[in-house]
Formats: C-alpha cells, sequence, structure tokens
C-alpha cells in the first residue's frame, strides 16, 4: 500500500514522527492532535491521493482519538469513491478491522473488490485471506487460491506466502509440496514473516526437503524476532528439547525467553500453550534458569 507521491511520504514521515513524540512525552498529545486535525482539514480541499495519505496518516498513528479517527475514514471514503484504489483498499481494512468505523466485512468485501479490480495487489490478496479464513464471509480455498495467485502472478510475496501454504496443505487447490515449497522459499528469502515460519516448519518436519533442525530454528527466530507469536513457540520447543545444540542450561534459558514472549500473543490458544510450556519448565528446572529466560524475554520486549 505505497503511494509514491512526494506529498504522501512527507505527510506520512511527520504523522509518524508526531505519534512517536506524543508517545513519549504525553504533555504534548494536544499539540499532536491539533496537528494531525488540521491536517485532514487541509486534506478536504486535495485531491483524491493527497485525502488518501492523510487519512493513512491518522489511521495508523498510535492513540489517535476517536473523532479523528472518525474524520479520517469520512475523508478516506471521499477518497475512495472517486476511484482511488489505494484509499478503497485500506478503507476495506478498516471495515473489515472495525478500525474508527464499526466492523462491517460486507462492505470491507465490497470495497476491496473494487480495489482488486483497479489492480491492487494487496487487495487481491486480503480478498483470499478473507475467504481462506471465511472471516466475514463463507470459506471457499478454491476461490481464495485464485486471489493469491493472481496477487502472487504480481509479485506480491505475502500472496505467494498464503498460495504457498495452501499448496503444501492442499487447501482448495492440488497438494503440491514441491511447489508450495518454492513459494513459501520465495516469501521467506523476501522477509514475510509468516513464510519464514513456515519454512522453519518445512525444516523441522522434513516436508518435500530434509529433515533439519538446525535450518527450521534458523527461519523460526527470524520469525520470532519480529514478533511472530507461533515462531517464538516453536523455538521455544526447539531450545527445550535441546535439539538446538550446545550448553543446556543456556538452550533451557532460551526457551523460557521464547515461551515467554508467546505466551503475550492475541491468540488465546498459543497463549495457552505457552503458557503450559512455562509451567512444565518451572516443575522441572532450577529457578535460576527460569528467572534468567524471563529476564531475557523482558530485555528483549523492551527492545521491541
Amino acid at each position: 500500500m505505497v503511494v509514491s507521491s512526494r506529498t504522501f511520504r512527507s505527510m506520512l514521515f511527520a504523522a509518524s514522527v508526531l505519534a512517536g513524540i506524543a508517545l513519549q512525552f504525553p504533555v504534548m498529545a494536544q499539540q499532536v492532535t491539533g496537528s494531525m486535525q488540521e491536517a485532514l482539514q487541509k486534506a478536504e480541499q486535495g485531491d483524491a491521493e493527497v485525502q488518501y495519505a492523510a487519512a493513512y496518516a491518522a489511521l495508523s498513528a498510535e492513540d489517535t482519538p476517536e473523532e479523528l479517527l472518525s474524520e479520517a475514514v469520512r475523508l478516506l471514503q471521499k477518497s475512495a469513491s472517486a476511484g482511488h484504489a489505494a484509499s478503497q483498499y485500506l478503507l476495506g481494512v478498516v471495515y473489515l478491522n472495525g478500525h474508527g468505523v464499526t466492523r462491517n466485512p460486507a462492505l470491507a468485501w465490497q470495497s476491496l473488490q473494487a480495489a482488486a479490480k483497479s489492480g491492487n495487489n494487496e487487495a487481491r490478496n486480503a480478498l483470499g485471506q478473507m475467504l481462506h479464513k471465511g472471516n466475514g464471509v463463507p470459506r471457499d480455498p478454491a476461490a481464495a487460491a485464485e486471489w493469491f495467485r493472481l496477487a502472487a502472478a504480481e509479485g506480491n510475496n505475502e500472496a505467494m506466502a498464503n498460495l504457498g501454504f495452501l499448496y503444501m496443505n492442499g487447501l482448495g487447490v492440488t497438494k503440491d509440496l514441491q511447489k508450495g515449497l518454492e513459494l513459501t522459499q520465495t516469501a521467506a528469502d523476501a522477509g514475510v514473516t509468516e513464510a519464514q515460519h513456515n519454512l522453519g516448519w518445512i525444516y523441522e518436519k522434513g516436508e518435500a526437503i530434509d529433515k533439519n533442525i538446525a535450518e527450521a530454528l534458523r527461519w523460526y527466530l527470524l520469525a520470532a524476532e519480529n514478533g511472530y507469536g507461533p515462531a517464538q513457540l516453536n523455538a521455544g520447543f526447539i531450545y527445550a528439547t535441546g535439539e538446538a545444540g550446545g550448553e543446556m542450561r543456556e538452550q533451557l534459558t532460551q526457551a523460557v525467553k521464547w515461551f515467554a514472549l508467546a505466551s503475550t500473543s492475541a491468540d488465546s490458544k498459543l497463549q495457552n500453550t505457552a503458557r503450559g510450556a512455562i509451567k512444565h519448565m518451572v516443575e522441572r528446572v532450577p529457578a535460576e534458569i527460569i528467572d534468567g529466560g524471563l529476564q531475557a524475554a523482558r530485555k528483549w520486549a523492551w527492545t521491541h
């Protein structure tokens, strides 16, 4: 969702700086809010791209007041109705997540379709995700695969990762481990966090490739360092079983660290699994190792 104009880049940069200042110095929040409100008001008289830029800045900033979120959505609706594809995509995301508006999957689908028809690959991937997960629409893996394929053909790396997952699992497509591996590898090399995790899983299980725990851990850690909960959990399991190699005390410390971080995931199932793993370790591992792992987790959280 990148707009190439200098106006958009400068406005987004300014908004991110202002959001950072507001986060560090709450006493300046009123000044930041005033600047954002002024930007939204000025954008009202601009073209669709300027309106999109102002709306994007407000919607992506930290702690934007509800009234400004509503104003940003209204501005986005205006630019989307003018046929601005990036606005149509962002509006779809906003409706899907209920950010600044009441969540409305039907309107999300409508807006994302409009963007996809204009060639927006992020929208194509988002439609595929809705169909794959049954998020507000009936689950349809075959239709999801088609949207992922369209976006992947245009170089969308997240769509490649999603399509690779479908091929690896035979969801909506004929199962093809080699094709799934190639797509996953390409997306992982491009830095897609979920693909990095999936590639780690492929190496750990030895699917379509020779089993290699060291490579599995390497890919898990790349995704884990980006805060991806499933990768944090799986890295923890490799360390906890001693499969990572090296001194066992350090492996157990790393296991506690990654389990602790995974336990903060928004996914309740993953959260409970991680907490169960920590409980299991507390019952069997010396207290100083547990304390060291928890301290390492706090340090990681502080720096990320």
